[in-house]
């Protein structure tokens, strides 16, 4: 009888986590049942069902949920860092986001400006951050088109067509999102590298599945499938 995986993840990881989907299917006769959302919401909803068997969200969410018992510590295992950027529609102008001043510039130009959850993602929380900082988060916030992931955010922006529009999440999310272009990371000092860590679930009921997909998903073997989706 064919098991099922459940994965829990940040929205930058699900590319990767679904291009072992043949691999487990193949090797361990199981599937993968996933849910990618921004990690705080992952996170709250994990803690109030336990529904996942492996859980993929930034290093400091995992190291907390393995602190209070509910990942297997033994499991913990990193995957890699993906930096946030910009990202136009393919065809339209690349603006300049090399220093501080320039992406400033290119923020108030932009008709909108596409982002995940402003407070349950790290990207769009960066994103929120970020504008308080440049001193032009008044003048932007009302152009800014709020989703509840990167993905989601990345999926509309393409949808909606808008060729003056920037869309700011994780590489990986891009990446995933056909029509779009990636502009380039964020400068510094606004510069964001996310390291996204896996664990086992405590509440598993299949703890030899679940290890055996972490181990594959942050092995060797994984070096450039994680790459091509953005991972460092």
């Amino acid at each position: 009888m064919t098991r099922i995986l459940r994965v829990s993840g940040g929205g930058a990881t699900k590319a990767l986590v679904e291009s072992l989907a043949d691999w487990l299917r193949i090797s361990q006769d199981a599937t993968i049942e996933g849910e990618f959302s921004a990690v705080g919401a992952i996170r709250d909803k994990f803690l109030k069902d336990h529904s996942a068997d492996v859980l993929i969200l930034s290093d400091a969410l995992i190291r907390e949920l393995a602190a209070r018992g509910e990942a297997a510590p033994d499991s913990v295992a990193p995957i890699g860092g993906v930096r946030t950027g910009v990202a136009v529609l393919n065809g339209a102008p690349a603006p300049k986001i090399q220093t501080a001043d320039e992406l400033a510039a290119s923020l108030l130009a932009a008709s909108a400006v596409y982002a995940p959850d402003l407070r349950k993602s790290t990207a769009g929380a960066h994103v929120q951050a970020m504008l308080i900082r440049l001193g032009i988060e008044r003048q932007v916030a009302p152009k800014v088109r709020e989703f509840p992931n990167g993905e989601t955010a990345m999926r509309q922006m393409v949808v909606d067509g808008d060729q003056a529009a920037l869309g700011c999440t994780q590489l990986t999310e891009i990446r995933m999102t056909p029509g779009l272009a990636y502009v380039g990371a964020l400068p510094a000092p606004f510069d964001l590298m996310t390291t996204y860590t896996a664990a086992a679930s405590a509440h598993s009921g299949a703890p030899d599945l679940a290890r055996a997909f972490i181990a594959r998903i942050s092995g060797p073997d994984m070096t450039e499938q994680r790459a091509a989706c953005g991972f460092e």
